[in-house]
């Protein structure tokens, strides 16, 4: 996970924890529809391609149904923002001041965002849901958010899975993970030493009870594990009302195998704010999504404009 943080090869910031990106799957609706699928290197293409024949298959959807699903909320040029940050170095040369989106990989991302729109893959009112987007902070909240959410789903069939996220076209296969509380020292400090062992006592075995998401900390995480095991049971994390209010949930061992799977595979960093080099191709991509401009001439404007911030 430290090695997706680096900058030319160098580490600059110590994470005290991070959380994992990906996409639970509706399972019962997946393996109705009979459908396979391979998800340790996959891309948003085949993902789409995944949930048509799946909207097509699953026995879920009466005849004269319509078949669009729900993939992921929200817009299109949202949708790039996201895909633009999972591989954010790819685009934003910020130490060189220079911008590559007036390339033909991103000119193929604006056109596969085009084509999930299309596909119905992102369609805010599309009547069901196979793969929604969701963060994991703890084995708690891992075992949380695959049990039966009683307010989206009728019945006892409801099961659900983790999927790794997609990559985009021509990326090596990896997770997505954010980090949280990172620090670092100040190359003019004249207390470097003491501020290493700051850093070092703020990620220590000590400071366990405090860190957020996952620890840095290996033991950390290793204690954390071992205590929620032993309680066994883990709460519906919801409010103090509604149909999971009361809600208890077994944790066993192999929740906790099948979790760390996706640790491993955390590889690829994710930056928490928004940035203005986001904000600008959203704004611009959306002439191209609305039909007005080509993405050639899209790609040109982005480029011109995140040029201009990265230097100033």
């Amino acid at each position: 996970m430290l090695d997706g943080i680096k900058i030319n090869g160098g580490l600059y910031g110590m994470p005290v924890g991070f959380s994992l990106y990906g996409l639970i799957g509706n399972e019962a609706m997946i393996e109705k529809s009979g459908v396979k699928i391979d998800a340790s290197n996959w891309d948003w293409s085949e993902l789409a391609s995944i949930a048509k024949e799946i909207s097509k298959k699953s026995k879920d959807n009466p005849a004269g149904l319509s078949l669009t699903t729900l993939l992921i909320t929200g817009t299109d040029e949202l949708m790039l923002g996201n895909l633009v940050k999972d591989q954010y170095a790819k685009f934003v040369d910020v130490e060189s001041g220079k911008a590559n989106f007036d390339s033909t990989p991103f000119i193929d991302l604006l056109k596969e965002v085009k084509h999930l729109v299309d596909e119905k893959v992102i369609d805010p009112d599309a009547n069901g849901v196979i793969f929604q987007q969701t963060v994991i902070n703890s084995p708690s909240t891992y075992v949380q958010l695959l049990k039966p959410n009683l307010s989206s789903t009728s019945g006892s069939e409801y099961k659900s899975k983790l999927y790794l996220k997609p990559n985009a076209k021509d990326q090596e296969s990896g997770g997505f993970f954010r980090t949280f509380v990172t620090m670092g020292i100040n190359e003019k400090s004249d207390v470097k030493e003491e501020a290493w062992d700051f850093v070092k006592f703020v990620i220590s075995d000590e400071m366990r009870e405090h860190s957020s998401g996952f620890p840095i900390n290996k033991a950390s995480y290793k204690w954390g594990v071992e205590k929620v095991l032993k309680k066994g049971k883990v709460g519906s994390g919801q409010p103090s009302w509604g149909p999971l209010k009361d809600a208890i949930y077994e944790i066993t061992q192999q929740d906790i195998d099948e979790l760390e799977k996706f640790l491993t595979t955390a590889k690829y960093s994710v930056p928490i704010e928004e940035s203005k080099v986001i904000e600008i191709l959203m704004e611009e991509s959306r002439a191209y999504f609305s039909g007005q401009k080509t993405p050639e001439a899209v790609a040109k404007l982005i480029q011109n404009r995140v040029t201009t911030v990265i230097n100033e």
